[in-house]
């Protein structure tokens, strides 16, 4: 497809990236107003960042006993987490919060939610360099970003102050550190690719599953697995491990929210799809584009290992949300599986946009339901959707 590199088509490749930009942009401004009212736990989140900045602690409970929560435009708010002895751990990890604190602490709430979407607008260079050291044209690669940027679930997210959008950038720069250390057999790359895939679970303990999606990179690349480079922030992990001990002892369920009692494995096959094709937060639902990640489960290509990253990283954060029976509760649509986004959007577009027989066929099929996921994203910021649409999935929550 080099011809589609030359004369007007760089032009079109160009138009294609700046669309994206403004795809952004118009629906970041559409959801402003929307994304002023505290969602899901960013109200939770936001108190461990109060605690951290004003009490230099990770002990919550003062914070809900001085009322911080006023600060943030709440008239009041209820812990998740009831008090033992006048303390409360941080309820939803202290990971990302500490990431959250500098930013809140210089730029309030409101710049905290600007700063994320500049941090996560990173993702479509990384989507993009991807995509191109995979072997598709630079046309093929901007309508892969594209894409994204139709991903409602993605849009909703990008500003909202949970790490959601955070995890999915950070897969999107595992893959573009481990094809770079392919490339040039640099240690750097390598240290790169083991240190974000450990930040991963500090991030938050749930993106362990994406986490381990990193062993079949390692299976596929000895010179990466022999490397040590690769695991020379093994002993930050450590440490994490050993602060996690402190603020939470043995327990892995105070600081995520989620107890033994609320996995189910026995209804893993009947629950597995709920995340993808529930008619109000399924993804597929709410972004059509994402369905086209089937298609790297059945039609291999040559970048073998990037493809089974990908589809492994899928399945494991599918399946986590398969065996659990928490509900998505007051949360935007696609919520659940909204950090494998990217991942769903490269595997689809290195599976359909290679070059060779039907290439402008396939390449139509992906830019339609690109198209049609954008035209749900504005529809939905404008408050208009056909209800039929909605009505053909199932219900599972």
């Amino acid at each position: 497809m080099s011809e589609f590199l030359c004369g007007r088509n760089v032009t079109l490749v160009r138009l294609t990236v700046a669309i994206c930009i403004l795809v952004v942009l118009i629906a970041q401004i559409g959801l402003w107003n929307s994304q002023l009212r505290f969602n899901g736990d960013e109200s939770s989140i936001l108190m461990t960042v109060i605690s951290i900045i004003k009490h230099h602690s990770l002990n919550v409970y003062p914070s809900y006993v001085e009322r911080d929560f006023l600060a943030l435009g709440l008239n009041d708010l209820h812990w998740q987490v009831p008090p033992v002895n006048g303390f409360i751990p941080p309820e939803h990890g202290f990971g990302f919060p500490a990431f959250v604190a500098p930013l809140y602490a210089v730029l309030g709430v409101a710049g905290t939610r600007v700063a994320l979407i500049a941090v996560n607008i990173l993702v479509f260079p990384l989507l993009f360099l991807n995509c191109v050291w995979c072997g598709l044209s630079r046309l093929s690669a901007a309508m892969a970003c594209l894409a994204l940027a139709t991903v409602m679930p993605w849009e909703v997210h990008v500003g909202l102050v949970i790490p959601e959008i955070l995890a999915g950038t950070m897969t999107m720069g595992i893959v573009s550190a481990y094809l770079r250390f392919k490339q040039t057999r640099h240690w750097a790359y390598a240290l790169a690719t083991g240190l974000v895939t450990l930040l991963l679970p500090m991030v938050y303990l749930k993106y362990a599953a994406l986490a381990v999606a990193s062993g079949v990179l390692l299976l596929a690349n000895r010179s990466l697995r022999i490397n040590p480079a690769t695991y020379a922030a093994a002993p930050l992990a450590a440490g994490y491990v050993l602060l996690w001990i402190a603020v939470y002892g043995w327990s892995i369920s105070i600081g995520t929210g989620a107890g033994p009692q609320q996995f189910e494995p026995a209804g893993l096959s009947h629950q597995f799809w709920a995340a993808f094709i529930d008619r109000e937060n399924g993804e597929w639902v709410w972004a059509p584009v994402t369905a086209l990640a089937v298609v790297g489960l059945l039609w291999w290509r040559r970048s073998l290992d990037v493809q089974a990253y990908l589809l492994t990283a899928v399945m494991l954060y599918a399946t986590l949300y398969g065996i659990t029976t928490l509900k998505p509760g007051y949360s935007a649509p696609g919520r659940y599986l909204v950090a494998a986004a990217p991942a769903m959007v490269m595997l689809a577009a290195i599976s359909m946009l290679r070059d060779g027989r039907m290439y402008h066929a396939r390449f139509a099929v992906f830019g339609g339901l690109a198209l049609f996921s954008g035209t749900i994203l504005f529809g939905s910021i404008a408050g208009y959707l056909p209800s039929a649409y909605f009505r053909a999935f199932p219900q599972f929550y």
